[in-house]
């Protein structure tokens, strides 16, 4: 009989006297009277005896002879893949165990997007890179929702997006993110993630009329970028501008959208609170006041600004301006291997892939 031991990468210490100086007899059955095979995980095992001499020697690392060690290496059969994903506006979580013989993990992690992409909404960001693991560790994988249209921000145990008006202001996408711990570590945001995705801002109605027009100025509402700001008048200097939520950064949320020039009325938008993005504000006068909200993320990001303005041609007329919202933050860890930041090629829910190999 054969036995195969799986041991985790560390220490084994035999205390038997062996035959001769450097080995010891392993009390196990085996192919030879007092041999083991070993099967090695991923890292280096030292194996120590207490030989004939003094102090401790160490073990041949293969042989036949009685009394010694026979080392193999644990290999995957096939890589492992899981994907854990959003549905719709709703996150998902999940703790994945790092499978037995596995010893590299690859990923990427994907955020979600805010809706009303016509209007400035912004698409999640989209964190890969690759990280040594250990089987038996434990991984949490977070996928953020998407905003809704004119409704409420994408979910996320890790950030959520703003929620966005009734009529015109749409929800922010949540953060997806990657833990190397348990699930209430990340809860806790006890320990720092592998990555983090921010998720897009919400985006908002473009609502003017002929004179004076209305020209996106600046902003994407993309994760990592500020939301999208429109300035009123028919060239810059404009006469007012209605600005988009500041994106989330390095762990900072970002401010609420800010206003000037001359309008009617005007809300600045709400900042981001945490990882989560601030909600959208309204303004009375139309029931298309409502500015977009920001996306969850490694600091939520604001919600843009609302305002009214008189057009210039026909006073008793009403022009609306709403500012889009601030992407979230992203993050990716110093020790994550092979990192690459990009967009997510469609607006969406987020999702996560880790591959095991």
């Amino acid at each position: 009989m054969i036995l195969v031991t799986y041991v985790p990468a560390g220490t084994i210490t035999t205390t038997v006297k062996g035959a001769t100086a450097g080995t010891s007899t392993i009390l196990a059955s085996g192919t030879v009277s007092g041999t083991v095979i070993v099967t090695e995980l991923p890292g280096t095992i030292t194996i120590t005896t207490n030989g004939p001499a003094a102090g401790t020697s160490t073990v041949p690392v293969s042989g036949t002879v009685s009394g010694t060690v026979i080392v193999t290496t644990c290999t995957l059969a096939a890589p492992t893949t899981t994907t854990v994903s959003a549905v719709a506006g709703s996150g998902a979580v999940s703790q994945i165990v790092v499978p037995l013989c596995a010893s590299k993990m690859v990923f990427s992690v994907t955020g979600g997007s805010g809706n009303n992409l016509p209007g400035g909404g912004g698409f999640g960001a989209r964190l890969a890179g690759a990280r040594t693991v250990t089987p038996g560790q434990n991984i949490v994988a977070i996928a953020g929702g998407q905003g809704q249209e004119n409704g409420p921000g994408g979910t996320s145990l890790y950030g959520s997006g703003g929620s966005g008006g009734g009529s015109g202001g749409s929800g922010g996408g949540g953060a997806s993110a990657l833990f190397l711990g348990t699930l209430s570590d990340a809860t806790n945001k006890a320990i720092s993630p592998l990555a983090v995705a921010g998720g897009g801002g919400g985006g908002s109605v473009v609502f003017g009329y002929v004179s004076p027009r209305e020209f996106v100025i600046s902003g994407t509402g993309n994760a990592d970028d500020d939301g999208q700001s429109r300035g009123i008048g028919t060239a810059p200097p404009w006469a007012a501008t209605c600005m988009g939520g500041s994106r989330g950064t390095a762990g900072n949320a970002g401010a609420g959208g800010q206003v000037s020039g001359t309008y009617r009325q005007a809300v600045r938008g709400n900042a981001g609170n945490g990882y989560n993005g601030g909600n959208s504000v309204f303004v009375s006068a139309t029931q298309y006041g409502y500015s977009g909200a920001g996306g969850g993320g490694y600091g939520g990001g604001g919600s843009g600004a609302a305002m009214t303005f008189a057009d210039t041609v026909i006073p008793s007329l009403i022009g609306l301006a709403t500012g889009g919202g601030g992407g979230g933050g992203s993050f990716m860890n110093p020790g994550v291997n092979a990192p690459s930041s990009t967009l997510a090629s469609a607006g969406g829910p987020g999702f996560v892939v880790v591959t095991f190999t």
